[in-house]
């Protein structure tokens, strides 16, 4: 594996991987070439690659109330706050370092960077002062751990998450029709028309959000049957099955991803109790966008559960003074073997009707 990361938003820029040729290639859609920081954040206006918070996804009206009283927050999702607001961690310059052997966290063999950040008591409306770190390492075999610390000396909510878009077919060659996902989560949180969470916690099973089969489920099979925010495609949180609020820091299976064509997959892990599916509904619709547009790829942002300020019955995102906000999340990569002639059949249906529709990489 190869990864490059940024200072600017804690930003993962690009991941590398080889397929089962052994061809090293670009795996997410977060490299933005721009000149200058500016230019790069007006151009990275859909968070790729970025830790985004203090709150990640949603909190309703752009208000929330804690310890009696009510915090305003900026809205910039309809009438929502989204991703921490106008000026959410995703824009701002972290303190960057590379780790050593001295740091507990490194195994044998594993290299990484920490992020620091301090955020002040009402920044963007959040109260207390608050000092955020996230560790991005990587492991001799082939994993890489997200680890986020946060600490605070008011009580506050907090939500923190990665916004990287993944895309394994390599360099782009294909959009996720026809990538294979599997979500260990037998339940999701249903949204109103403006993607905040009703409360309910509904059943996957027999609808098109059921991705539980340990083969997978062809994404393709999906992507138009479900509103994702006014555009076709998933922007919804599933409920991570194994998770439980008596053991918040055990990790659990909570997805696996596989392109069988190029054979990479790649399984996530992780300690936090949701993970919003997103499948690119609002890239761009214009070919010379490319690629960074519609259903091009794929993000699994593990997080606490969207507008949980606001809802009780949600696993609490308040953090206190003296406690630690501790996240964890891996993603394993690895190869998988020949395909079945079923599987290929299949896949050369949908790569057939992607070339009549989109460029592909060449290199």
């Amino acid at each position: 594996v190869s990864l490059t990361v940024s200072s600017l938003g804690a930003t993962l820029i690009s991941l590398q991987y080889p397929n089962r040729n052994g061809v090293k290639e670009e795996i997410t859609l977060n490299h933005v070439e721009e000149a200058t920081p500016n230019e790069y954040l007006q151009k990275n206006r859909s968070y790729l690659g970025s830790t985004v918070g203090r709150f990640a996804n949603r909190i309703a009206n752009g208000t929330f109330v804690l310890d009696g009283k009510e915090y305003t927050l900026p809205v910039n999702n309809g009438p929502n706050c989204l991703h921490g607001g106008n000026s959410g961690f995703d824009k701002r310059l972290w303190k960057g370092k590379l780790m050593s052997s001295e740091d507990n966290v490194l195994g044998p063999g594993d290299v990484g960077v920490e992020f620091t950040l301090k955020s002040h008591d009402m920044d963007e409306g959040f109260p207390g002062n608050v000092v955020v770190s996230v560790k991005y390492i990587l492991t001799h075999d082939d994993r890489l751990k997200f680890l986020y610390e946060a600490s605070t000396d008011k009580e506050t909510v907090i939500n923190l998450t990665n916004h990287t878009y993944w895309n394994l077919s390599g360099n782009f060659k294909r959009k996720i029709d026809g990538h294979c996902l599997t979500l260990y989560c037998s339940d999701y949180l249903p949204v109103d028309s403006l993607q905040i969470p009703t409360g309910k916690i509904e059943p996957v099973a027999n609808s098109s959000f059921d991705f539980t089969s340990n083969d997978g489920t062809l994404l393709g099979k999906c992507l138009l049957d479900v509103d994702g925010g006014g555009e076709p495609g998933f922007d919804h949180c599933f409920v991570v099955s194994n998770w439980s609020p008596d053991d918040p820091d055990k990790l659990s299976e909570v997805a696996v991803v596989t392109d069988t064509l190029s054979g990479r997959r790649m399984c996530v892990s992780s300690n936090q109790p949701g993970v919003q599916i997103y499948t690119g509904n609002f890239l761009s619709k214009d070919l010379s966008d490319f690629p960074f547009c519609k259903h091009m790829a794929i993000c699994l942002e593990t997080q606490g559960f969207p507008n949980s300020p606001n809802n009780n019955s949600f696993p609490s995102s308040t953090l206190k003074p003296g406690d630690t906000y501790v996240h964890q999340t891996i993603h394993s990569f690895s190869l998988i073997g020949i395909l079945r002639l079923s599987e290929l059949v299949v896949k050369l249906a949908f790569v057939c009707k992607l070339v009549m529709q989109w460029p592909i990489d060449s290199k």
